[in-house]
């Protein structure tokens, strides 16, 4: 009890003695605020202090926010840029598929190349060999028409007779007159010695006042006909004429023989033609340049350096019964520009064709020259149709395209108007 009670007027002692120590402590007192008319552009100490703590903190968000953005951005970059990728390995991978099948294709191509080709190769060497097959046919044919014609002979230049077209045996009397009156036969040997298998004239009726039709004689026996051939001497010096009939091929081929017949006669030679052969002292005469004459052998013909830089001219092409024909004509200067022009003209892709054949013919200088390929006769055509026309220094060249169907001697025709066409487009 005593204990407790001293301790608490301790107690209360000190509690009053610390009171009355704080009361007589100076009081603190507050920063004063700077007044309204304080100079902002002089802040107080605190201020600066509370603008340091705040500025850092303001800078670092924005700052954040900004690295934020910028790495957005960059994955959606990185985002594209990764699918750019992707799209661009498919793009390679489909260009490498392609190159890929493309070679092959390629390779393939290449393979079926060599076999055309080789396939094609073939097929000309068999071409060839058939064009000659069909002129050697040709010719045979040929030689059997020249002898089926053998026991004839044709008359020129008779005057036809109104009783020709009444009478039925109206030509055979004409012809009966004019070996009586004008080859001066002796009856007796005409009534005793010459006999007809069949006489008539050749073609149709002429207007009046033309040149008489040709008559036609067929001799039985053929004694007859070399009687008559006997006196043919009697029509030198007349308008009147007779020979021997022939093919229009081969009376095609011994028209362009005959003026080198008569240049060797003058020159003193014994020349003579038999059929569509001419022999010059027994032997058999060769053209500088023949129908054997071929593109190909002509190539050997060249000599180094010489040039050709000639143009050919061209006719548009004509289909006749499935055949094809084109004509090319161009100048030449010389006898070797032939085989050079007919080399360029088979590069030109626009007219050249394996199939087609190159009916040629030239003069030049003093030489002359045909090439038939495979068209028998036709060549003959085409060079009679240049002396004719008394062209010199040129080069006509006629292709044909066979068709399914033969035009016999219609094709002949159309190669010598396709020919004059080239002519005159080249001169014009």
């Amino acid at each position: 009890m005593f204990t407790t009670s001293k301790r608490s007027r301790y107690s209360r002692s000190s509690s009053s003695s610390s009171i009355e120590s704080i009361r007589q402590t100076p009081k603190r007192t507050k920063p004063s605020t700077p007044s309204k008319t304080t100079d902002k552009s002089s802040p107080t100490l605190w201020e600066n202090d509370l603008q340091m703590a705040s500025k850092p903190a303001s800078e670092t968000g924005v700052t954040l926010l900004s690295l934020n953005e910028k790495l957005d951005r960059i994955l959606q970059s990185t985002s594209l840029t990764e699918s750019n990728v992707l799209t661009l390995n498919d793009s390679v991978r489909n260009i490498t598929e392609t190159i890929d099948f493309t070679l092959k294709e390629l390779e393939d191509l290449k393979s079926e190349n060599k076999r055309l080709k080789k396939l094609v190769g073939e097929n000309s060497e068999q071409i060839q060999g058939l064009k000659s097959r069909i002129a050697d046919q040709h010719e045979t044919l040929l030689d059997l028409q020249t002898r089926s014609m053998g026991d004839n002979l044709v008359f020129y230049n008779i005057p036809e007779s109104a009783a020709e077209f009444t009478n039925r045996d109206g030509t055979l009397n004409v012809l009966l007159g004019f070996l009586s009156e004008q080859m001066k036969m002796p009856s007796d040997v005409i009534v005793a010695d010459i006999s007809f298998d069949r006489v008539h004239r050749m073609g149709k009726k002429r207007e009046q006042g033309s040149r008489p039709r040709p008559i036609v004689a067929k001799f039985n026996p053929y004694r007859g006909k070399m009687l008559v051939l006997d006196h043919a001497k009697n029509l030198r010096g007349t308008n009147f004429g007779v020979s021997d009939q022939y093919p229009i091929e081969v009376q095609v081929r011994r028209k362009a023989l005959l003026p080198i017949m008569r240049a060797k006669r003058d020159a003193g030679a014994k020349a003579k033609l038999v059929g569509d052969k001419l022999y010059v002292n027994g032997e058999l005469y060769r053209p500088k340049v023949t129908k054997k004459d071929s593109s190909e052998n002509a190539e050997s013909s060249e000599e180094p350096g010489h040039q050709f830089s000639g143009e050919f001219v061209h006719t548009n092409e004509i289909i006749e019964q499935n055949a094809a024909f084109q004509a090319h004509a161009v100048k030449i200067a010389h006898k070797l520009d032939v085989a050079k022009a007919l080399k360029a003209l088979k590069r030109d892709e626009k007219t050249f064709d394996a199939l087609k054949n190159y009916v040629s013919a030239f003069t030049v200088e003093e030489c002359e020259g045909y090439n038939d390929d495979g068209e028998a006769t036709a060549g003959v055509r085409l060079l009679e149709l240049l002396k004719t026309g008394n062209a010199s220094d040129l080069l006509v060249v006629v292709t044909v395209q066979p068709g399914s169907t033969s035009l016999d001697f219609v094709k002949f025709d159309i190669i010598e108007k396709m020919a004059r066409e080239a002519l005159h487009l080249l001169y014009e």
